[in-house]
C-alpha cells in the first residue's frame, strides 16, 4: 500500500493565490441573488450592476483585518475552544442520511444512533466539538419534531461544543432555540456554544437562501463561517 504525504504552501505561493483571488473578485466579480445582501455590500463600497458584484482588493483587505482573529466556543462542559490562528481542532459527525451499519447494511439513520455517536464523541477526548446534520430520522414523526428530538438526544449526551448547518431558516431557529437552552442562561452571543456554517455550491454565486442565513446568524453578533461544497460525492452517501 502506498503512503500518503501533502505539503504546504509557503509564503510566496500563499500570496500568489490571494492576489489572484482578489482579482477575480475586483475584475470578474460574483454573482449574488439575494437583493438584500447585493445592498449591503454595495453600502460597503462594492461596485454594483444588478446582481452582479465587484470587489476592490483594498476593500477584501480592510474586511480581512477588521474582523477577529480568534472566538471563544464555550461548550456545555465548560471547555473553551480559541478558534483562529495555529489552534487546531476536530469534530465529530452524528447523523449522516444513510449509516453503514454492519449487521443490517446501508439504511436510515435512527434516534438511537444520535444517541450513541453523542454519548461516543463524548467520551474522545481528541472530538473537541459535535455536529448533527439535518436529516429526518427513519423513526421520526414529522421533520420539526424529529429535529427537535435528535438535538435533545444529542445534547443530553454530550457537552462537547456544536457545529451547525442549518437548511433553512426554520431550522436555524430551531438550532438557535436548543443552543440557547444549553447555554446556562448565558447569551450565546457573548458565550456562543456553537459555530455556524453555510455551505456556498458556487464560490463565485451566491443563493438568495445564503444570504438570508448569514444576515441571520451575523445579526445575533454570532460566529460564522462559508463552506463551498468541495468535498460532496467523496463520501457521500455513506457515514
Amino acid at each position: 500500500m502506498g503512503g500518503f504525504s501533502f505539503s504546504l504552501l509557503d509564503g510566496d505561493q500563499r500570496e500568489a493565490i490571494l492576489r489572484t483571488a482578489l482579482e477575480v473578485l475586483g475584475k470578474t466579480g460574483f454573482y449574488v441573488e439575494n437583493e438584500r445582501s447585493c445592498a449591503t455590500l454595495e453600502r460597503a463600497g462594492a461596485r454594483r450592476s444588478g446582481h452582479e458584484i465587484r470587489i476592490d482588493p483594498a476593500m477584501v483587505r480592510e474586511a480581512v483585518a477588521a474582523a477577529p482573529r480568534q472566538v471563544t466556543l464555550h461548550a456545555p462542559n465548560g471547555e473553551r475552544l480559541q478558534i483562529g490562528g495555529d489552534n487546531k481542532y476536530f469534530g465529530s459527525l452524528l447523523h449522516d442520511p444513510v449509516v453503514a451499519d454492519y449487521r443490517e447494511g446501508l439504511r436510515a439513520p435512527r434516534l438511537a444512533d444520535v444517541e450513541r455517536n453523542a454519548k461516543l464523541a463524548d467520551a474522545l477526548p481528541l472530538v473537541h466539538f459535535i455536529l448533527k446534520l439535518d436529516w429526518q430520522s427513519s423513526d421520526g414523526e414529522g421533520f420539526e419534531l424529529d429535529m427537535i428530538r435528535t438535538l435533545r438526544a444529542m445534547m443530553a449526551n454530550s457537552g462537547k461544543a456544536y457545529w451547525c448547518f442549518p437548511h433553512d431558516l426554520e431550522k436555524l431557529q430551531v438550532w438557535l432555540d436548543m443552543c440557547g437552552i444549553c447555554n446556562d442562561g448565558k447569551p450565546l452571543s457573548t458565550h456562543p456554544n456553537v459555530i455556524f456554517a453555510v455551505h456556498i455550491d458556487h464560490p463565485l454565486r451566491f443563493k438568495h437562501l445564503e444570504g438570508d442565513l448569514m444576515a441571520a446568524i451575523v445579526e445575533r453578533g454570532l460566529p460564522v463561517g462559508l463552506m463551498t461544497q468541495f468535498f460532496a460525492g467523496s463520501i457521500a452517501p455513506y457515514s
